[in-house]
């Protein structure tokens, strides 16, 4: 199968999944359910607070960088980061430095937080996750 045809089973599936009801919201639970994690531990892991979360759950929306935490949170290889970016009608994009980084972490299997933050640190960045659990 090459390249474009993958992209189209990904587009066809996107497609019947939010045409059955699913949320993004949905989709993380599932993969945080594969990790054996809990919602709590997801969300105090990638470092934002219960009302975000909650915010998430309801309105099935986060902000782009809080997207990012919660693919290397849960492990995501980089299709599954496509295919939960695209549920939340988002993207990783070619030409911004966070995204390349996260890709590259991605590609490297670096999810650690820590980890994650000297793959920023290294290049004059501040890190994606706050040290103190808390980035808004």
């Amino acid at each position: 199968m090459d390249q474009l045809d993958h992209q189209l089973d990904i587009i066809r599936s996107l497609e019947e999944k939010q045409a059955s009801g699913m949320t993004c919201y949905m989709l993380a639970c599932k993969y945080i359910a594969r990790l054996g994690m809990t919602e709590v531990e997801a969300y105090q892991k990638m470092g934002i607070k219960r009302q975000r979360w909650s915010d998430f759950r309801t309105k099935d929306k986060l902000p782009h960088n809080d997207l990012l935490r919660l693919c290397l949170v849960l492990q995501l290889d980089i299709n599954l980061t496509y295919y939960l970016m695209a549920f939340a009608k988002d993207t990783l994009y070619i030409y911004e430095i966070t995204d390349a980084i996260v890709k590259e972490c991605i590609r490297q299997k670096i999810y650690e937080p820590a980890e994650v933050n000297h793959m920023f640190t290294q290049r004059g960045l501040e890190g994606l996750f706050k040290d103190d659990g808390i980035k808004e």
